[in-house]
């Protein structure tokens, strides 16, 4: 959803639930964007780009005022920005590193994990500090008025990790997921419980997260599952079809409460590899998703060709 189009789609009168701000190669960078040799990228360090949205307190109150909730973005990982964003307000990164509680590659140092074009730190989540580190960091984005969020990845520890507790990664990376989610379920919790008058009452006014990895225990503590990143293609194994076959299985596995990005995600535009979002896909994939449990359309990787 752009903020662009929410002044068109509040003049049609069409109904809006809420805003998620994250979108990869769009001005919806609630962190702010970064340049990389892929484009624009977002910054993983987890607070508002005061530069990029010099108007984020007046948004949200805008988007409060018509009942619409905005949602944001973040993940288990953060990055080194010392030098490179010199309008940040924390370094999350070194704050972890001091507090030694990112994940050590086998000699003992930080393990740089490699993501798309650069590297990043991941949250040990076995470190008994770990945990209560990232709620302040969720505390704090709910208080610049993020109602929710996608808690992303997760997925990605390290098979040759060294972490705190000592256990071999190999079953640690099944875990990983288990604790990351519980880590923001945890939040949601305790942030409703101390919450006061309508926060604590009204279940409008509860928070909300949405994860993709999963294992075992997964629906013990996730709130919404989305299915991952589909390409933009009427395909069976990675496009529209699989978007099927994924909420069954899912359903089947104790997954419930699950949904696609409408219209999918990845795409390419290259000379001899194009998959651009067509019409007839996006109208297809809304179809669809009426039938999910939350009806959530995605701006995609590349421009959509309608």
């Amino acid at each position: 959803m752009d903020v662009h189009r929410w002044s068109s789609l509040n003049g049609a009168q069409k109904p809006l639930e809420g805003l998620l701000c994250f979108q990869i190669g769009s001005s919806l960078d609630w962190v702010g964007k970064r340049k990389t040799i892929l484009g624009s990228q977002l910054w993983w360090n987890w607070e508002v780009d005061t530069t990029h949205y010099a108007g984020w307190i007046e948004l949200v109150d805008d988007l409060r005022t018509n009942n619409i909730r905005v949602m944001a973005y973040c993940n288990p990982c953060v990055v080194p920005v010392t030098k490179e964003k010199p309008n940040k307000n924390k370094d999350l990164f070194e704050e972890a590193k001091r507090l030694d509680i990112l994940v050590k590659d086998k000699n003992g140092s930080i393990y740089m994990i490699p993501n798309t074009a650069f590297n990043v730190g991941m949250l040990d989540l076995t470190h008994p500090n770990a945990s209560s580190w990232f709620k302040k960091i969720l505390h704090d984005m709910v208080d610049c008025g993020v109602s929710g969020w996608m808690a992303d990845f997760g997925e990605g520890l390290p098979l040759d990790a060294n972490i705190f507790s000592g256990e071999d990664p190999m079953i640690a990376h099944n875990r990983y997921p288990e604790l990351w989610a519980r880590v923001n379920r945890e939040f949601v919790e305790e942030w409703k419980f101390n919450g006061r008058g309508k926060e604590r009452d009204d279940d409008e006014e509860s928070l909300v997260f949405f994860m993709r990895a999963g294992f075992r225990e997964s629906p013990k503590w996730v709130m919404l599952f989305w299915e991952g990143d589909q390409m933009v293609s009427w395909q069976q194994n990675d496009g529209i079809k699989s978007s099927v076959t994924g909420l069954l299985s899912g359903g089947l596995s104790g997954f419930a409460f699950n949904h696609s990005d409408i219209g999918g995600y990845c795409g390419i535009d290259f000379p001899l590899i194009n998959y651009c979002r067509s019409e007839e896909l996006l109208m297809r994939w809304m179809e669809l998703n009426a039938f999910n449990t939350i009806y959530r359309t995605h701006e995609g990787r590349n421009s959509i060709r309608i």
